[in-house]
C-alpha cells in the first residue's frame, strides 16, 4: 500500500511542518508527578491515549513555548498483548481490559493533572483499526464520554515521520534540512511502514511539502504468527528461523522492494531512522548501557541480533548491565530489559530480526553512505504529533 500525500489534499500536513525537533527536545519530568499548577493556563495542557495491538500509552503535555515546544508531564505505557482476536473481532475480555485501562488513564488526566475533557484525545493505531472495534469504541465512549479516533496507515506514518525526524540539524553555525535527507522505517507488531518528507517549490507563495509513505501488512507479531502457522507450533527455534527465512522473501522482501522502486528515497537517503518495538528490543538487549536519545546502529548489529536470537536467546535476553555506573540509568535499563522479556517471545524476536534483515537487503541499509539511528523516544512520536495537531487546531468535541 502506498500513499503520496500533498499539503493540498490533507491540511493535517501543514501543521506537521512545524513539529521540528519535537521528540528530541522533550523535557521529561518525573512520570506521574503533577507540576505546581498555580497560575498555569489549563489550555496549555493536552492529554492523549493511544491504543495499539501490544500496548496502551497515555501522555500529558504542556505547550511551553510559542514555537510549539512541549514538556511531557505524564507518561505511562501498559505493555501487554491487547488485541486478542476471535473471528476478526476483539474478545470480550480484551475489550473490557482495554476500556478499563483507558478509563483509568483518562480519569487520572482529568483529576490529577486537571486537563479539560475536551483536550484529552483517544486514538487507535492502524493495527487496531484493522479489527472490528465497534464494541470497544462504544464502551470507551460510555466510560469517558470521548470518541475513539482510528488512524489509517498513511496518517500514522506521516505523524511518525514528523514526530521522529528532527526538521533541521546544525553543523557549526549553519542549519540544514534534516528531513530532506532522512527516511523513517517503523516496524510495528502488525505492519511495517514509514516514508519521508520532501519539499516542493511552488510558482508562488511558500514552499509546499509532500509526505511519501508506504506500508506493508507484515510486522513482528503478524509475521511470527504466519511463520508458526506454516511451521507448526512445536518446532524448535532453528527450524522456526529457517521457515521465517523461507517466508520472508515473498511476504516481506518483495513488497518492500516494490516500494523502493516507486520511492527511491527509501534506498538513497543518507539517514535512516529506525523505530518500532523490535528495534527498541534490539537496542535494549545489545546496548543496554547506551541511553542516548539517538543510538547509532550498523547493519552488522542487525545480523548480530538475528544470530543471537536464533542460537543463544537466553544470553541475548539477559545482557550484562555491569558497565552502567549510574544507579538511575541501571534501573532504567533493568526495567527495559524486563519489559522486552514480557513483550516478546523468543519466536517473536527471531521473526522481528528476520524482518530487520530483510529491510536491510531491500532498502540497502548496509550501503557505505547510509547512517542508521534508533530514535529512542519514537514510541511517543505518533501520540505527541497527534496532540500537537489538535492543540494547533483548537479543542474538538
Amino acid at each position: 500500500m502506498l500513499a503520496e500525500v500533498t499539503g493540498q489534499k490533507h491540511a493535517v500536513h501543514l501543521v506537521l511542518l512545524f513539529l521540528g525537533t519535537l521528540i528530541l527536545s522533550l523535557q521529561l519530568t518525573l512520570y506521574g508527578q503533577p507540576n505546581d499548577r498555580k497560575n498555569i493556563n489549563k489550555n496549555e495542557f493536552y492529554g492523549g491515549i493511544e491504543i495499539g495491538a501490544k500496548s496502551i500509552k497515555g501522555i500529558a503535555i504542556q505547550r511551553t513555548e510559542p514555537d510549539g515546544r512541549v514538556k511531557i508531564v505524564f507518561n505511562e505505557v501498559i505493555n501487554k498483548n491487547l488485541a486478542k482476536i476471535k473471528e476478526g473481532k476483539l474478545t470480550p475480555e480484551a475489550i473490557l481490559y482495554i476500556a478499563q485501562n483507558v478509563e483509568t488513564l483518562y480519569r487520572r488526566m482529568l483529576q490529577q493533572f486537571q486537563i479539560p475533557a475536551e483536550q484529552i484525545y483517544i486514538i487507535g493505531c492502524a493495527d487496531l483499526g484493522a479489527l472490528d472495534t465497534g464494541e470497544l469504541a462504544k464502551l470507551i465512549t460510555d466510560k469517558t464520554g470521548r470518541k475513539l479516533n482510528l488512524l489509517d496507515l498513511q496518517t500514522e506514518a506521516s505523524l511518525n515521520i514528523a514526530g521522529t525526524i528532527p526538521r533541521r540539524y546544525q553543523d557549526r553555525a549553519t542549519w540544514f534540512d534534516n528531513r530532506g535527507m532522512s527516511v523513517l522505517i517503523d516496524v510495528s507488531n502488525c505492519d511495517t511502514k514509514g516514508g519521508y518528507q520532501q519539499i516542493r517549490m511552488l510558482p508562488a507563495g511558500k514552499p509546499d511539502y509532500m509526505f511519501y509513505t508506504f506500508a506493508i501488512q507484515q510486522g513482528t507479531v503478524t509475521f511470527s504468527n504466519a511463520v508458526e502457522q506454516s511451521a507448526g507450533s512445536d518446532v524448535d527455534l532453528r527450524k522456526f528461523a529457517l521457515q521465517a527465512q523461507a517466508l520472508s522473501n515473498k511476504a516481506v522482501f518483495e513488497p518492500l522492494k516494490s516500494e523502493a522502486g516507486k520511492r527511491p528515497g527509501l534506498v538513497n537517503r543518507k539517514k535512516v531512522y529506525l523505530s518500532g518495538d523490535i528495534v527498541w528490543a534490539m537496542v535494549t538487549l545489545l546496548f543496554p548501557e547506551d541511553r542516548q536519545a539517538l543510538v547509532p546502529i550498523r547493519a552488522a548489529d542487525i545480523n548480530d541480533f538475528y544470530n543471537r536470537a536464533v542460537s543463544d536467546p537466553q544470553s541475548l535476553l539477559h545482557p550484562s548491565l555491569a558497565e552502567i555506573r549510574l544507579k538511575r540509568s541501571r534501573i532504567e535499563a533493568e526495567r527495559e530489559v524486563e519489559a522486552v522479556r514480557n513483550t516478546f517471545s523468543q519466536e517473536d524476536l527471531v521473526a522481528g530480526a528476520e524482518i530487520l534483515r530483510t529491510i536491510t537487503r531491500a532498502f540497502n541499509l548496509n550501503g557505505r553512505e547510509r547512517e542508521i539511528v534508533f530514535a529512542r523516544f519514537s514510541n511517543l512520536s505518533l501520540l505527541i504529533s497527534y496532540l500537537r495537531l489538535q492543540a494547533d487546531n483548537g479543542p474538538q468535541s
